[in-house]
């Protein structure tokens, strides 16, 4: 199963201790979004960075489009 695009992300801790590594809400190709799963950020690199990028630029647009004037 391929990533399709990331939904949302959120710091990985271990014992309540915040780490360097993120945790990345998968939409997997093919698949509903009702199994969309939490996976570590690193474990998704030999899949490439393109849904990763689209990720990135989306957010950037979101608080582009937020930013108080």
């Amino acid at each position: 199963v391929v990533p399709q695009r990331v939904l949302a992300e959120r710091p990985f801790s271990i014992d309540g201790r915040a780490t360097k590594t993120r945790d990345l809400l998968v939409k997997w190709r093919g698949r509903p979004y009702d199994e969309s799963s939490w996976e570590r950020e690193q474990d998704l690199d030999r899949c490439g960075t393109q849904f990763r990028e689209a990720f990135d630029e989306r957010e950037r647009r979101l608080r582009a489009a937020y930013l108080p004037l």
